[in-house]
């Protein structure tokens, strides 16, 4: 098979409809980001070829997108060795499968509905599920050249019909054509009687010998529980016969202990209610009695209180009186205090009055006192305000020097140094010596001068590059240097010369040395404006301005002029200063304190006399209620026993011995009826009612088992005419006769199990002579990738793999491998199998991430593996890594 294009709607994460392809013969790589939905897309395209379109298993369900009843739409487009075709399927909703076949210029619908399904799986060479989904092994040769992403890296299992033509095709191993249709009816006669696992076959003719078997042993259970149940039931007959006569005699027996019974229960009911009459009336008596020692109780409680409430009430007379002379006296004594209190307040008036005239007197003092305070603050800004202006002024002419612009000015300089000396050290350097006193004129970069030179001194001159030497009475010398570095470093030198002195001219200063000095007298002007501004803000202390200052003044003034339009000339006019007023107020306050002091205790005093009266008061009203209630009692206590007196007209304690009297008659009575009850009364109600309770369960056991008796007689009756004995032996006989066919049938079937196992080791012992060509395709291919040709590849006759190595008795183990070498050699493996049945039919091979184990150097490997790949292989990538991929294959990015 090979794929063309697909187009999918409402599957996955695609709502709407998604196309893939067309996709190239060979190599293709589908790359996107990790849950792009392309694992979804390939599974997408197998639900469409493999499965029913009336299939609604989970797994198709699962193709729905989340949270929607949509309806999965799959549209595969592929070929096969029959031709081009096309399956379109929709599933769960209004199910529908259509089948057409490319004809070389439109497509023509060969199959609908279940016929196109089956269509497709003949051209797939797939099968079918008895129900439900599809899996892998029902895909055909896709099942085995379809690597899943994240499948655990096992080796395939050959067991499917699909797989062992695949492992015939790899191992082609042929024996007699006799010997191999023998073994097939030896395996067809097996499989008539067992499945490939020994077990009985279902509908096979071992398996109806054996329902056969089961059959009769079961109707022999059924009989032998038959008889053993006739039997069970015969003794059951005897014992229930046996107890009916007993029963019969108890049943009498029974009755005649209820009769009895019954007589003694009534008699004693009889004397039970005289009794319980006795028992009321003794009880009455003793009720009378109580009641009259009640009362009688009472009436001494009820005296005794009485007598108690008087006492009472004389001693809270005796009190009241002592009480109101008490208020009388507390009443004088708060009036001469309040009088003492009035002439205090009446001094405290004055005294204050006093105070306030002279506090007013010490603000207007200080108040004129702080304008002249402000007056002197406000003068004192001024002049400091004057010396920052002029300091501000001062630093304007040197605002442009700062420290960064100078900096830079210095760097410039040295940078002017550097340069020049490196002129003097490459540059040119001329040594002169006059023999006598001469001049020399040298004219250079810099303009001409005139050098004087003394007899027998050398005289050394330097220059950059260029220096003309003019010689009294000998001519001229010029000098010229060609190197390009000196050259550089003069235009260099030159730039640096004419960048300082712009940036001297930006700044306004002459030279270096004049922008430092600028910038420390800059400095310099800067800590002595800080410093009277620190003062000047220092000076106003809490004002937060010299306007607040000026405010403040002027409120001053006018808070002044107002106080002494209110002070008489003569507070004004006194000459007393602010520490005499204050020491005048102070006397005054410590007067005023006195007087506080002595209306303070007088205070206290009237507050423990109104506490004291109202005590009085208080206990007084008390008393009074106090006094009124126990009169109230007083007279309930008198209405009581008057009550009582009306009650016993002849006197309680008469009453009480007539109460008494005939309480000891009732009781004597109770005692004679007692006398008379039998010793066990209490029981006999009891006993008859459970004699009674016994002889009607005896009655009851007997009519249970006389109806019991009759349905055994009418059920042995019935087993006596089915003659179970004679149908036991005939059962017997039958089913011996059915195991002796089911030995026969065993024997034969393991026999040719036998026969057929025999020659299957003879074909295994001929497929392991022939293993080693795949073995040498496999090895190749996986030497390719890893890089270690000298490492082989060992089969069993399974096409099981038992490991790696470069012997086969030094092999490590296929489960001891990495996961990224079982990964490869699963892809070796199917490479292999997709080469083979190429030869017959165009294949295709699905990778889905498998390689993610991989590392760099060994993915190289496969890409040049997949790429020289047979033309008749079409190879389908699944990637999240496109740029492994990159520059080989047909890419198709979602």
């Amino acid at each position: 098979m090979r794929l063309h294009s697909a187009a999918l709607e409402h599957v996955g994460r695609f709502g709407t409809q998604v196309t893939l392809g067309p996709l190239s013969d060979q190599l293709n790589i589908i790359a996107a980001t990790n849950e792009a939905g392309k694992s979804t897309l390939i599974r997408g395209i197998a639900r469409g070829l493999f499965d029913r379109h009336t299939c609604k298993d989970q797994e198709i369900r699962t193709l729905q997108p989340v949270g929607t009843d949509l309806p999965p739409k799959i549209e595969v487009d592929f070929s096969t060795g029959a031709g081009r075709f096309r399956i379109s399927k929709q599933f769960l909703v209004t199910p529908r499968s259509l089948l057409q076949e490319w004809n070389g210029d439109e497509w023509r619908t060969l199959a609908e509905g279940d016929l196109a399904d089956q269509r497709v799986r003949h051209l797939l060479q797939s099968s079918q599920p008895g129900r439900g989904a599809t899996t892998a092994a029902h895909w055909g040769m896709l099942g085995y050249l379809w690597a899943h992403q994240g499948e655990p890296a096992t080796w395939p299992d050959w067991s499917q019909a699909s797989g062992e033509a695949i492992r015939s095709r790899l191992v082609r191993v042929s024996l007699d054509p006799m010997v191999d249709g023998l073994c097939q009816r030896l395996w067809k006669h097996y499989t008539e009687s067992f499945t490939p696992g020994g077990q009985p076959k279902k509908g096979g003719v071992l398996h109806d010998i054996l329902e056969e078997v089961g059959e009769c042993e079961g109707i022999l259970e059924e009989l032998r529980q038959a008889q053993e149940d006739l039997s069970e039931r015969s003794d059951r007959f005897r014992r229930l016969s046996e107890e009916r006569q007993r029963l019969e005699g108890e049943v009498r027996e029974q009755e005649s202990l209820a009769k009895a019974a019954r007589e003694a229960a009534q008699q004693a009911e009889v004397k039970t209610a005289e009794r319980q009459a006795r028992q009321s009336e003794m009880e009455g008596a003793r009720q009378r009695l109580k009641q009259v020692q009640d009362d009688l109780d009472s009436i001494k409680t009820a005296q005794a209180q009485r007598d108690q409430i008087q006492r009472r009430r004389r001693s809270l007379i005796e009190r009241m009186t002592e009480w109101n002379h008490q208020r009388v006296r507390l009443r004088s004594e708060g009036e001469a205090l309040e009088h003492e209190r009035a002439g205090a307040k009446r001094d405290r008036k004055r005294e204050r009055t006093k105070r306030d005239e002279l506090r007013k007197t010490i603000a207007w003092t200080r108040l004129r006192n702080e304008v002249s305070d402000l007056e002197r603050l406000l003068n004192q800004t001024a002049a400091t305000r004057t010396q920052i202006e002029s300091l501000r002024q001062s630093l304007g002419g040197l605002a442009s020097l700062k420290a960064k612009p100078v900096k830079a000015l210095e760097a410039l300089e040295r940078q002017i140094q550097a340069l020049t000396f490196r002129l003097e050290t490459q540059g040119l350097e001329i040594a002169i010596e006059a023999e006598a006193e001469e001049e020399i004129e040298v004219e250079g970069v810099g303009g001409a001068e005139r050098l004087p030179l003394k007899a027998g001194v050398p005289r050394r001159i330097s220059t950059p590059q260029y220096v003309r030497l003019r010689l009294k009475g000998w001519g001229e010398i010029s000098v010229r240097s060609g190197s390009s570095e000196v050259t550089e470093l003069v235009k260099q030198l030159e730039s640096a010369e004419n960048d300082l002195q712009q940036q001297l001219g930006k700044l306004g200063v002459a030279s270096i040395e004049a922008a430092r000095e600028g910038l420390i007298r800059r400095k310099e002007l800067k800590a002595e404006l800080n410093t009277l501004e620190a003062s000047l803000v220092s000076s106003l202390d809490r004002f937060a301005s010299i306007q607040a200052v000026e405010e403040a003044h002027s409120q001053s003034q006018r808070r002044l002029s107002e106080m002494e339009s209110e002070l008489g000339e003569s507070s004004r006019a006194s000459s007393s200063s602010l520490v005499e007023w204050e020491a005048i107020e102070a006397e005054l306050v410590a007067r005023l304190g006195e007087i506080e002091a002595q209306l303070e205790g007088l205070d206290q005093r009237l507050d423990s006399l109104r506490g004291d009266l109202q005590k009085v008061s208080e206990a007084i009203g008390e008393a009074e209620r106090e006094s009124g209630e126990l009169s109230v009692l007083e007279q309930h206590l008198g209405e009581r026993l008057a009550e009582f007196s009306d009650r016993y007209p002849e006197g309680v304690e008469a009453e009480k011995a007539r109460s008494q009297i005939a309480f000891v008659e009732t009781e004597a009575r109770l005692r004679v009826v007692e006398t008379a009850l039998p010793a066990d009364h209490e029981s006999l109600k009891d006993r008859h009612r459970r004699v009674g309770a016994a002889a009607a369960a005896v009655a009851k056991r007997w009519r249970d088992v006389n109806a019991e008796l009759e349905r055994l007689r009418g059920s042995l009756e019935a087993f006596g005419g089915q003659g179970l004995y004679s149908r036991e032996t005939k059962l017997l006989e039958r089913l011996e006769r059915v195991r002796e066919s089911e030995r026969r049938c065993r024997g034969r079937a393991w026999a040719a199990r036998l026969a057929h196992d025999l020659i299957g080791w003879r074909k295994s012992q001929a497929t392991r002579s022939v293993l080693k060509p795949l073995e040498d395709r496999l090895s190749a291919v996986f030497g390719e990738i890893t890089g270690e040709p000298q490492r082989r590849v060992f089969l069993d006759d399974q096409l099981q793999i038992l490991g790696l190595g470069s012997r086969e008795n030094q092999r490590v183990p296929f489960r001891m491998l990495s996961q990224g070498a079982k990964e490869q050699l699963l892809l070796c493996l199917r490479v292999a199998v997709a080469s083979e049945l190429a030869g017959s039919e165009p294949q295709v091979l699905i990778l889905d991430d498998v390689l993610v184990n991989t590392d760099r150097q060994r993915q190289e490997r496969i890409l040049d593996l997949l790429i020289e790949m047979d033309p008749r292989i079409q190879v389908i990538v699944l990637t999240c890594h496109p740029e492994w991929y990159r520059g080989v294959g047909h890419l198709i990015t979602l």
